[in-house]
């Protein structure tokens, strides 16, 4: 059976992980007799194999080679010492963690039962600290963080830690390959993944609608779409739309949420957040991110209205011209906030100046294709005929050549080398993020300043 047909047939099984209240007490009972009863006889076994041994090294008897002893893998055993982790004791919890996920592996199938016992007790315990995945009480992408290269994706494939880098060797709380999961649902999940059969898939498509953590839902969407891309996709979104309604969900896992449903192209959703875009006063920089990512162009028309709002601060618009600087040149309303913010700036040349590099495409997160590049140098070439000034030669030269490069790259046996102390005559130039109030500007890094940020009048 293809794992298309598996998905599929498990989406009809979704609605099973809703059980009544009396069958999980039902089912809490009878597993709690079953683990009382193989706890006693794993003692007896224990017992013996322990007297064997006293046995053996005192002379009484001699142990035979190659011989069977039963292992302690049961999977009620084995889920039960995940519902008993010590809170206290970090290592031996994640000991006990790594040692009963990589049992109920090897249990393979019979595992599936318990495993559905854990999900469906609601117990979860966090393996790599309470901040998004951060033990040192951050939230940000740092040791056992987010994935600095996919966005804010827990457990995504480069894995996390240090911005996205291995920490000695291994990853932890990042990657797919990471030595230590999340937590011990996200653990569990895994485990279903790597036993990989129809009953495995079955369950991991009836979690989704019980996930209670972004990290999560982000991790299980990653595993559910290697398997197939279009499978619970309509119960992913649904539960991260019910996360994302949460009032006091964290800006990180807002962040990684409205991630995820861009990813999943939830243009719905996008569009319904349009008029949300300032959150108790302030820009909201996720949500801003998340519908430039998910609607495109089609987000200018509320970006403009932002930046034309005159209650809007400096730093706001700034941010809100960067994202709209893919379609300066072809979209007239972005063009328009570009040469806005360039005529705001008309008496400080220094801040032009970056204005016009980030302009030729230098600058974080810029994309710049041939027809973006074309676009660009119209705008370019009409500024320059509305600034003629001579301090501005060199700027508009090596910006038009940037342009020039990436409208037409395969003309060039190299990309232009840009020497931008040389460009903005070696000396300190804007701070094109700087605070430009009463007091004065703030001076930029040597040779520029930095693109992005507040431009103009700061608070």
């Amino acid at each position: 059976m293809s794992a298309k047909t598996i998905l599929i047939s498990a989406a009809v099984c979704a609605a099973v992980i809703g059980v009544s209240g009396y069958c999980v007490l039902n089912a809490e009972r009878q597993a709690a007799e079953e683990v009382s009863k193989r706890s006693a006889e794993w003692d007896a076994e224990r017992a013996e194999l322990e007297s064997r041994l006293a046995n053996a090294q005192s002379g009484g008897i001699a142990i035979p080679e190659n011989v069977e002893i039963s292992s302690s893998m049961d999977p009620i055993l084995l889920v039960e010492r995940l519902k008993k982790l010590d809170a206290n004791d970090n290592r031996k919890k994640l000991r006990e963690a790594l040692f009963s996920f990589q049992g109920l592996v090897e249990a393979g199938t019979n595992s599936i039962p318990a495993i559905r016992n854990y999900f469906t007790s609601g117990e979860n315990v966090a393996l790599t600290g309470g901040n998004n995945g951060n033990p040192f009480g951050g939230g940000g992408p740092n040791f056992g963080g987010n994935n600095a290269n996919n966005g804010n994706n827990f457990r995504g494939p480069n894995g996390g830690g240090f911005g996205g880098a291995n920490f000695g060797g291994m990853n932890f709380g990042g990657g797919r390959n990471s030595a230590v999961p999340a937590s011990t649902r996200i653990g569990l999940i895994d485990v279903l993944h790597d036993i990989g059969v129809e009953e495995a898939y079955i369950l991991l498509g009836q979690i989704v609608p019980t996930v209670t953590e972004a990290r999560e839902l982000v991790y299980l969407s990653g595993i559910l779409q290697s398997i197939d891309p279009s499978s619970f996709v309509g119960t992913t979104v649904t539960t991260a739309r019910n996360l994302l309604a949460d009032s006091n969900i964290s800006n990180g896992d807002k962040r990684q949420l409205m991630n995820l449903l861009s990813q999943l192209g939830d243009t719905e959703y996008a569009a319904a957040m349009l008029d949300n875009l300032y959150v108790d006063g302030r820009l909201d920089g996720a949500t801003l991110d998340f519908l430039t990512r998910t609607l495109g162009e089609g987000a200018i028309p509320t970006i403009y209205n932002a930046f034309m709002d005159a209650n809007a601060s400096d730093q706001d618009r700034a941010r809100l011209l960067m994202s709209t600087m893919n379609y300066i040149g072809s979209n007239q309303q972005a063009t328009e906030m570009f040469n806005t913010a360039f005529a705001g700036v008309s008496e400080n040349r220094g801040l032009q100046n970056m204005m016009l590099m980030g302009l030729s495409g230098i600058g974080p997160g810029q994309n710049i294709t041939p027809d973006v590049a074309a676009n660009r140098l119209a705008v370019l070439n009409s500024l320059q005929q509305q600034y003629n000034d001579p301090s501005m030669n060199n700027v508009f030269a090596a910006a038009r050549t940037q342009l020039e490069y990436y409208s037409n790259p395969t003309a060039y046996d190299q990309p232009p080398q840009i020497d931008m102390r040389q460009i903005m005559g070696g000396g300190r130039g804007g701070n094109w993020g700087g605070n430009r109030g009463p007091g004065g500007n703030n001076r930029g890094n040597r040779g520029g300043g930095n693109w992005g940020g507040g431009f103009g009048g700061g608070r």
